[in-house]
């Protein structure tokens, strides 16, 4: 049945992330977050939003001048996958008179070169609107 093979999923994923550890899970997150910090910051017109003590596993920002909608369609392009909107927090982005955001999530499968393919990516998106 349905229920039972997602059980079974559940379970080899439960086991997964025992096996990997926490703790591993979060560090190498952290990492690859930071390291995306650190490169998108040295670019002007790339924003980035909050900095929080303790950052889960996303990034938001924004380009200036540029719709985040139309940077995550260039994106999109390059097979870069990123959300971009509201993302369930209108309220706050009126307050902050903020259209709307890219956000980059990542995990422990994710990697330094996919930040790098990321950064060109939004490179060529800034030189395509300014």
């Amino acid at each position: 049945s349905m229920k039972e093979q997602t059980l079974k999923i559940t379970k080899i994923v439960a086991d997964d992330l025992k096996e990997i550890g926490l703790d591993n899970i979060h560090r190498k997150e952290s990492g690859i977050l930071e390291y995306a910090i650190s490169q998108f910051s040295e670019i002007p017109e790339i924003h980035i939003l909050g900095n929080p003590k303790e950052r889960g596993a996303l990034l938001s920002i924004t380009l200036e001048g540029i719709h985040a909608h139309d940077a995550a369609m260039i994106l999109d392009e390059e097979n870069i996958a990123v959300r971009s909107g509201h993302h369930c927090a209108e309220p706050v982005m009126k307050r902050f008179n903020i259209p709307a955001t890219l956000r980059f999530s990542v995990g422990v499968y994710s990697e330094k070169w996919e930040i790098d393919r990321a950064l060109i990516a939004l490179k060529r998106v800034i030189r395509l609107f300014k």
